[in-house]
């Protein structure tokens, strides 16, 4: 004989029923809180790197850059030396070339 389900004990298992389903979502919800929360720590640590890493070719940049406009302004400088009479050797003397 089937057992009979009263009308508290039906209510019971829908209160059952339903708290698996929200603890189900609760703990789907909290999963991808947490997904979504280490996407956000790695994309953090991204920009951090990349900034890092423009950082440090725009310092070589400028090295380069400050180098190349540093020889040129000494060719500039030697020729304007030899042009006013002075000799090459004059100018290694006196300049340390």
């Amino acid at each position: 004989m089937a057992a009979k389900i009263h009308f508290d004990d039906t209510e019971d298992l829908i209160d059952i029923c339903m708290d698996n389903v929200f603890k189900e979502q609760e703990e789907g919800i909290a999963m991808a809180s947490e997904v979504l929360l280490s996407i956000s720590k790695d994309e953090v640590e991204r920009a951090r790197l990349m900034s890092e890493y423009k950082y440090e070719l725009d310092m070589q940049s400028m090295f380069v850059d400050g180098k190349r406009q540093g020889r040129a302004e000494g060719e500039k400088k030697i020729i304007e030396l030899l042009k006013s009479g002075k000799s090459p050797e004059e100018i290694i003397k006196e300049y340390g070339l």
